[in-house]
């Protein structure tokens, strides 16, 4: 069956070989966020943009775990392991989940960023600003 290659391939790709490359910089622990999507806004607006601002995020998402880890970690990796597991890496939820990881949840490993796709992931960035008035 021939491989087909698609910019979520490639997306994913160079997201693990820039995962690598922090780890390879002395990195020893990543803290690793997960946000899910509250109600149903369209995350394809976010997906098109690559940007959501800091307040959006907060009004937008709720996060639902967090954890230190000291492995080499990815978004797929992340995403697995709540498809997996009720602790993913025997940490607990912060709130129940009540469901999987989805189109439009938040991954964020250490500094970085990641919206969840139908395939993939997309690495976002979070600007710094005030919520209108």
């Amino acid at each position: 069956m021939p491989s087909r290659n698609t910019n979520s391939d490639t997306n994913l790709a160079l997201t693990l070989l820039a995962s690598a490359f922090r780890w390879k910089q002395g990195a020893t622990t990543v803290r690793v966020k997960v946000y899910f999507l509250k109600g149903k806004p369209d995350p394809s607006e976010i997906e098109e943009a690559g940007t959501i601002q800091r307040w959006m995020l907060n009004n937008l998402y709720d996060l639902v775990w967090e954890a230190e880890l000291k492995n080499l970690v990815t978004p797929g990796i992340i995403a697995s392991a709540f498809r997996v597991e009720a602790n993913p890496f025997g940490t607990p939820p912060k709130k129940p989940l009540g469901r999987e990881i989805s189109v439009g949840d938040l991954m964020q490993l250490g500094p970085t960023h990641y919206l969840v796709l139908r395939e993939g992931f997309r690495e976002i960035e979070i600007l710094e600003s005030k919520a209108p008035r």
